[in-house]
């Protein structure tokens, strides 16, 4: 009998570090998805609707609010969705990797054609 309720118990305990440490690993993966959230979130490439492509000489780059694009520089690519939070303007730095070799591009979001009313 004793024995019956130190296993319960300790299945008891494994149960309950299982669902601590997974809890815990999905609150560090939203955090680091709450660093960015104001300036959008990584999307993957097949769902871009465009490719920028930097050049030697781009200073900034615009997209539109809920636009998913992939910008390349050279070799290096990374794609972004802009669901920005209000944020008008930001360096392209704050979200490249840090390879990416950006410089201080500045990336220019307009709202989303669609949100904007015709009345």
């Amino acid at each position: 009998m004793k024995t019956r309720k130190l296993i319960q118990s300790l299945a008891a305990s494994a149960i309950a570090v299982t669902f601590a440490s997974g809890a815990f690993a999905m609150d560090s993966v939203s955090h680091q998805r709450d660093t960015n959230a104001p300036l959008g979130t990584p999307a993957q490439a097949a769902q871009a609707a465009r490719v920028i492509k930097l050049g030697a000489g781009s200073e900034y780059l615009n997209v539109n609010r809920g636009e998913i694009v992939t910008i390349a520089n050279g070799e290096k690519a990374f794609t972004w969705m802009f669901d920005t939070l209000g944020t008008p303007s930001f360096e392209l730095a704050k979200i490249a990797p840090r390879d990416f070799g950006t410089g201080h591009l500045r990336v220019y979001v307009a709202l989303d054609p669609n949100d904007i009313g015709g009345d």
